[in-house]
């Protein structure tokens, strides 16, 4: 996760766009998902939780969201 975070320009959450990272550091949590639709406020996004539960949708948002979010990520080729 740490080495995507350096790969990737910073972007505000209403320059996201599908195919951006999504980052959560807070903790000990080292967690990365991809964004997979925006309409409007709503961000859709794909993650694998954990290693059993395999990769699932979900909105973006909510208390764990809030309280680990580090930022937003979209790789740039130079």
């Amino acid at each position: 996760s740490y080495s995507q975070w350096d790969q990737t320009q910073r972007i505000p959450r209403t320059a996201l766009a599908p195919g951006d990272l999504v980052f959560w550091f807070g903790g000990d949590v080292h967690h990365v998902a991809m964004v997979t639709a925006v309409n409007g406020e709503q961000v859709t996004i794909a993650e694998a939780a954990n290693p059993t539960a395999g990769i699932r949708t979900r909105l973006l948002g909510g208390n764990w969201d809030e309280t680990y979010l580090s930022g937003f990520g979209r790789v740039v080729v130079a």
